[in-house]
Parts: structure tokens; sequence; C-alpha cells
């Protein structure tokens, strides 16, 4: 981090290390990090959202991340699998 304290991917590793840990708010803060060393970073954004959701259950945090990928020039890779996981999000706030 301390050699190259802009690089996204060096805060997106270390906070899946966090997320192997189970020390969520770590992790969230470097993948944080991640985005505002690089805002359109759509690995770190997406990393964010599935922890948001399937980690903590924070449905509106994670939505957002992945109506934030959808903005992004993003490959369609990315957009389709962020549109699927709104769609199931939808689902999962009727419930």
């Amino acid at each position: 981090m301390k050699l190259a304290p802009q690089n996204p991917w060096a805060f997106l590793n270390r906070g899946i290390a966090y997320q192997w840990r189970e020390d969520y708010a770590n992790a969230i803060a470097d993948f944080g990090r991640a985005i505002r060393a690089e805002p359109t970073f759509v690995p770190a954004y997406r990393t964010r959202a599935i922890t948001y959701w399937k980690k903590m259950g924070r449905i509106q945090e994670a939505t957002e991340d992945f109506r934030a990928i959808l903005k992004l020039p993003a490959g369609n890779e990315m957009k389709e699998e962020a549109r699927s996981a709104l769609e199931e999000l939808g689902k999962a706030g009727r419930r």
C-alpha cells in the first residue's frame, strides 16, 4: 500500500482478504479506497456490492453499487451481472 497508494488493485485485494476473515467493515473501507483511487474501477463496486448484499444484508448499499456499475464504462458481462443482481435484489425487497 505504501509503494502504490493509488493502485486500486492493492486495495481491492486487501479488501478481499479482509472479507475472507469476515472483517466486513475493513473490507468495505478498502473497496471504497479502491473506488476513490479509480472512480471507474468496476471490480471494486462489484465486490463491495456483493459484500454488502450477501455478507451484510445491506440491500440499499448493494443496490447503489450495482446501479453505479450500470453507469460506468464497464464491459457487457459486468453490466449483465449488475442487472441480474438488481433484479434479484428487487425480488428480495418485495418479500
